[in-house]
C-alpha cells in the first residue's frame, strides 16, 4: 500500500474569510463616495461600489492563493481495489461510489480551481485543488490523478455524455 500525497484547500474556508471583511469594505465604499461628494443611491455610487468590491476581491484571492492556513495536505491509496482518501484526519472509504464530478470552481473569474466531489453512499467528498499553477479545465488540475484512480476502482460509473468529468450508477 503506497499513499500518494496530494495538495487540496480549504475552499469554503477562504470564501467565508472573504466575507468577513465585508463590513470593512463597505464602511471603506462609504468613506470614498463621501470623499468625491457622491449621493448614495446613484449610479456612480453603484459603480464605485462594485469597483472597490472587485479590487477588494482580487486582492484577498491573491493574498491568499498559497497560504498555509487555507492548504493542506491529504493522500489517497488502494487497498483490496479499495480506494481510500485522507483529509486531515479522517480517512473516507471509497467502498461504492455512486456518482463522480470534476470541475472548476472560480470567484468572479478569478481564483480558478479544480473541485472533485465524490458521493459514496452517505457521504460526500469535496476537494478542491490548490493553486500552486494555473487551471483551465478540471485535467489541468492534480485531483485529476485522484478522479481516474476512483473510476478504475469502480466501474460500475458510467459517464454522462453532456459532461466531461461526469460519471454516475445508471438504474
Amino acid at each position: 500500500m503506497e499513499k500518494n500525497l496530494f495538495t487540496y484547500q480549504r475552499w469554503f474556508l477562504r470564501i467565508g474569510c472573504a466575507g468577513l471583511a465585508l463590513p470593512l469594505i463597505l464602511i471603506v465604499q462609504l468613506l470614498v463616495a463621501e470623499s468625491m461628494g457622491i449621493e448614495y443611491a446613484n449610479f456612480w455610487y453603484f459603480l464605485i461600489c462594485a469597483i472597490i468590491m472587485f479590487v477588494w476581491l482580487y486582492v484577498y484571492y491573491k493574498c491568499t492563493q498559497n497560504r498555509k492556513w487555507f492548504e493542506r495536505t491529504g493522500a489517497y491509496w488502494i487497498e483490496n481495489g479499495i480506494v481510500y482518501i485522507q483529509k486531515q484526519n479522517k480517512i473516507y472509504e471509497l467502498k461504492k461510489v455512486n456518482w463522480l464530478r470534476g470541475t472548476t470552481v472560480s470567484v468572479y473569474g478569478m481564483a480558478k480551481a479544480g473541485m472533485l466531489v465524490i458521493q459514496s453512499e452517505k457521504k460526500k467528498i469535496v476537494l478542491v485543488s490548490s493553486q500552486t499553477k494555473s487551471v483551465d479545465s478540471f485535467a489541468d488540475s492534480e485531483l485529476l490523478r485522484i478522479f481516474e484512480k476512483i473510476l478504475e476502482h469502480n466501474t460500475e460509473l458510467k459517464k454522462d455524455d453532456a459532461l466531461d468529468f461526469w460519471y454516475e450508477i445508471r438504474k
